[in-house]
């Protein structure tokens, strides 16, 4: 969602992609929808009000995560996924930064260096998050459908 950040073809700028933002969740909420934000965290302080969750990749990794707080400080949830990382290496600022933020096994290096990650659901990332900051004794009490 920061098309205007991008090669996108189109003269798009930072007005045009807030207003798209703020129609998107417009539209969601008119359905009794929740909409989360997905990147464009240049935009995060004007569209803080409007979305419900952030969805963001590797922020661990890309010294990224600080730009999410605001998600936090207003009582919203950051769901983070990391796949580079090994989970030692951003668990324990995950649960300081209070995100839910597992790591998605199975990604792979290609022959150019481009990180291939398999498919995944995002209840499966939100399943793990859950798991990842519930206490360990709490774990067993778990029954996802």
């Amino acid at each position: 969602m920061d098309g205007f950040l991008n090669n996108t073809g189109f003269p798009l700028t930072y007005d045009d992609q807030l207003k798209f933002n703020i129609c998107l969740t417009g539209q969601a909420h008119q359905r009794g929808l929740s909409i989360g934000l997905k990147n464009d965290m240049v935009q995060i302080p004007d569209l803080i009000a409007h979305f419900g969750w952030a969805l963001n990749e590797e922020c661990f990794q890309f010294d990224e995560c600080e730009t999410l707080l605001p998600f936090i400080d207003a009582g919203k949830t950051v769901f983070n996924v990391e796949y580079a990382l090994e989970t030692f290496e951003f668990c324990e600022q995950a649960r300081e930064l209070q995100f839910m933020s597992p790591k998605k096994t199975g990604c792979r290096r290609n022959s150019r260096g481009l990180l291939t990650v398999p498919d995944f659901k995002m209840s499966d990332i939100i399943q793990e998050s859950v798991r990842l900051t519930l206490p360990a004794t709490m774990e067993d009490d778990l029954e996802w459908h």
